[in-house]
């Protein structure tokens, strides 16, 4: 089963986010979830995958709407955090798949994967724009904010 997380189940989306990511403590997600909240366009932060009625996995999907052209935009989503329990691994495929089938008008990103989830999202046909490498012009940037 694929549940939204909303603000019912924060305290639980915190929880799995804590166990999956050990290195990151409660104050880390509580964070970064109140951001997302903040100041993306969604009532949701992301989804649980569920099984035998508990979260066995999830996934933090912030979105925001970017102007594609003079009178439409489009939503972009970026798949983070995403993490399953190790005797569910062989679902990852499953909830991704539900996860890009919630909107067929967005564009779906991923900012920074893991070898491993960058393996998986080739799978479905994301294409790699950099090899890890970003380059900025700070000055240039700076100066047209």
């Amino acid at each position: 089963m694929f549940e939204p997380i909303d603000e019912a189940n924060l305290g639980t989306a915190i929880d799995f986010l804590c166990k999956g990511f050990p290195r990151q403590n409660r104050h880390f997600w509580e964070t970064g979830i109140n951001r997302i909240l903040r100041f993306c366009d969604s009532e949701s932060v992301g989804y649980f995958l569920k099984a035998y009625g508990r979260p066995v996995g999830i996934i933090l999907t912030p979105q925001y709407k970017r102007l594609i052209s003079k009178d439409r935009t489009t939503p972009i989503i970026n798949l983070s955090s995403c993490y399953i329990e190790p005797e569910f691994g062989r679902c990852a495929p499953l909830m991704m798949k539900a996860v890009l089938s919630t909107r067929d008008d967005a564009i779906f990103t991923n900012v920074t994967p893991t070898p491993a989830v960058a393996k998986i999202m080739k799978s479905f046909g994301f294409q790699l724009l950099n090899n890890g490498v970003s380059l900025v012009c700070l000055p240039y940037h700076a100066g047209i904010g």
